[in-house]
């Protein structure tokens, strides 16, 4: 059957949003899905005094970026990337935290409000059965995954449109990122990397046209990179590898069917599982964006812990998984469902750049997402990821990780810290010893299902296992959040 000729064959069941609005609604019971409700108020603000020692070195700015409104006008998105993103702003000082969320402006979510319901597809919601285009995708652009600063620009992130500028004093919307061109909509990930001098490094898939568009921009806006190449049957990539000479793109055993997205297909139903391809890793050199394609045998992957060179080798660890049924719950969760389905585990992808062959494996035994290494060690050799993990103990039946593990990929040990049974533990990111240029802080949220509010904790990654040395709880709870940063010094 030829791709012209295909009819649109999805694992995932058809979307009725009405339907899965009720349904979440009554299982309100089951304490986790506190999760996945909605903010509902444009804005939330608060204050909160710290528990503990908070030190006084660690003055700073906590964001976080993630889907916030899974709801509007009586239907509910079927995946739980697909809501209007919000941006959690913490101040941290001796004082307390200071908390300000506030949506993003985009023009997705403008046109909706005005509408009074949903009006373009999401990632795994296929609402806008118009025939796509990168411009139409551009206009379904939540700038929901992550947040960056940037050349004095703070930068709310999607995966397949451009970034919206947030002014960081107020969380206003401040329009696109003043360094790209306007008017061409091309996608930009939610994931991209700072070079040691100051450059950023990005890129984007255009599945339309198995595109991958490649970004390099210098600290002063200034382009260093701007091109794209083909990538027969290019797969959907979340994130990617720098080192210093290479941009380094492991490709999942995926597909994506572009007779689907013309059918109306959301584009995680137009994504099938395709074990005979293998893994690719696509290594393109940063001054001329020529490649070399490497194999690996069948997988998936969401994140990139770090990449380096050592010689003519190139090393990737990431969060890899044998295939991508752990990835479903994104649309379970939204029903007020779950069972739980083995995750990803830290793995070491070795490349050889003078044999062309290329191996892999597993670092350690467990079951953890959300790397996060300190930002001065990005596509340099190091030691310690900072992961958030599930433990063996928690129930099948509660989505979500428990433990923050510190985990040293030299020795392959893990020392970790366990929230409990009633916590929905977020993504936590490492903060530098300033003088000694080594992991000093760990600072993150978690909810905490039984008293309904969310916690920031702050851990000495020295003593990680002791638990929190400070935490600041607020007098509510958010809705769980995708990716953030620490910005020393607070607003600036």
């Amino acid at each position: 059957m030829s791709e012209a000729d295909e009819r649109p064959r999805s694992p995932v069941p058809p979307w009725d949003g009405k339907a899965l609005s009720a349904e979440f609604a009554a299982r309100h019971d089951r304490a986790w899905t506190l999760g996945y409700e909605s903010a509902h108020a444009p804005a939330l603000a608060a204050k909160a005094s710290w528990e503990g020692d908070f030190p006084s070195e660690l003055i700073g700015m906590f964001l976080r970026n993630g889907p916030a409104r899974h709801e509007r006008g009586g239907q509910r998105y079927a995946h739980r990337w697909d809501g209007d993103g919000m941006i959690q702003r913490f101040i941290l000082n001796p004082d307390g935290v200071s908390h300000l969320g506030r949506f993003v402006q985009t023009r997705k979510l403008l046109d909706e409000e005005a509408a009074g319901h949903m009006l373009y597809s999401g990632f795994g919601t296929p609402i806008d059965q118009e025939k796509p285009t990168l411009a139409r995708i551009e206009a379904s652009n939540p700038a929901n995954i992550n947040i960056l600063r940037f050349n004095d620009e703070y930068l709310a992130l999607w995966e397949a449109g451009q970034p919206y500028r947030v002014d960081p004093e107020t969380l206003a919307t401040a329009g696109r990122a003043s360094w790209l061109e306007a008017g061409h909509p091309a996608p930009f990930s939610a994931h991209p990397k700072l070079a040691a001098d100051g450059s950023l490094w990005n890129f984007g898939v255009d599945p339309l046209q198995d595109r991958l568009h490649l970004y390099g921009i210098g600290s002063d806006g200034t382009p260093l990179l701007q091109r794209d190449i083909i990538v027969e049957q290019i797969a959907p990539v979340h994130d990617f590898g720098m080192t210093e000479h290479f941009m380094v793109f492991l490709m999942p055993s995926v597909t994506i069917s572009r007779s689907h997205l013309m059918a109306g297909a959301s584009f995680a139903q137009s994504c099938h599982w395709s074990p005979q391809l293998g893994m690719r890793a696509i290594v393109v050199r940063k001054t001329d964006a020529t490649t070399v394609e490497f194999h690996l045998p069948s997988g998936c992957l969401l994140h990139v812990a770090n990449a380096w060179e050592e010689g003519e080798r190139i090393y990737v660890d990431y969060l890899g998984c044998e295939d991508p049924s752990p990835l479903l719950a994104g649309w379970s969760v939204m029903a007020g469902k779950y069972r739980h389905i083995r995750g990803a585990a830290v793995t070491r992808a070795t490349l050889d750049l003078v044999s062309g062959t290329a191996t892999r494996e597993a670092l350690l035994d467990h079951d953890a997402e959300y790397p996060s290494v300190l930002p001065a060690e990005i596509a340099q050799p190091y030691r310690h990821v900072l992961c958030l993990e599930r433990s063996k103990q928690r129930a099948r039946d509660v989505p979500g990780f428990d433990r923050v593990a510190l985990i040293d990929v030299k020795a392959a040990t893990c020392r970790a810290f366990g929230f409990g049974d009633d916590w929905l533990v977020e993504e936590h990111v490492l903060v530098a010893d300033e003088a000694a240029h080594a992991p000093r802080w760990a600072v993150g949220t978690a909810l905490n299902l039984s008293d309904r509010v969310t916690v920031l904790s702050v851990f000495d990654t020295d003593d990680l296992a002791s638990g929190p040395v400070a935490q600041a709880r607020l007098p509510y709870a958010l809705p769980l959040g995708l990716h953030g940063t620490f910005v020393r010094g607070g607003v600036a």
